[in-house]
């Protein structure tokens, strides 16, 4: 209530407030696991216009196209139209994962099982083509740049292996049967 001085004028008028509700923090797993060059939008936080700080409160706003740093603590905000959330969700940069993965769809590899030869394909260039025992040894490695490489499985003795091809920021590892 206000009350105007003893001696002045006053005139009545009436004001309109509007509360709204203070903005909530965004919503997610403390702890998140992330793919080796993810960037902070790769980040599952659920909520609006997230922006990312370096601290608690105050601190630096951090860009989304920053790349996670493994071990890394980021703090989410989310605004609304009511501004931005006084309270933020805070994240700890996990375990980065290895490369993305690419999918099969232009991907291939025959025969499998193999005797000698496995010929390996991509419609990207493939980087490199190394294979491991069952043991995680590797056994063999070559460098490719080319789409298509063929794996001499001739001299490797019978048994299981994992393939793991690289192909830009992407790689694939598939179980290859060696008769």
């Amino acid at each position: 209530m206000f009350t105007p001085a003893e001696g002045t004028c006053a005139a009545i008028q009436t004001v309109s407030v509007t509360i709204k509700e203070l903005v909530a923090a965004p919503t997610g797993e403390e702890i998140q696991d992330f793919l080796e060059g993810a960037t902070l939008a790769d980040f599952e936080v659920t909520g609006q216009n997230i922006l990312w700080y370096d601290a608690p409160t105050g601190g630096n706003l951090l860009s989304p196209a920053d790349v996670i740093v493994s071990g890394g603590i980021y703090y989410a905000s989310q605004t609304l139209d009511c501004g931005e959330s006084s309270d933020r969700l805070k994240v700890i940069a996990g375990t980065a994962l290895g490369t993305p993965v690419f999918g099969n769809e232009n991907f291939n590899y025959y025969p499998n099982p193999v005797k000698d030869i496995m010929t390996v394909s991509h419609t990207e260039t493939i980087d490199s083509v190394a294979v491991f025992n069952v043991l995680g040894q590797q056994v063999f490695a070559k460098t490719v740049n080319g789409t298509v490489f063929t794996l001499p499985f001739s001299t490797m003795p019978s048994g299981t292996y994992i393939v793991k091809v690289i192909a830009g920021q992407t790689s694939k590892a598939f179980k290859a049967i060696k008769e």
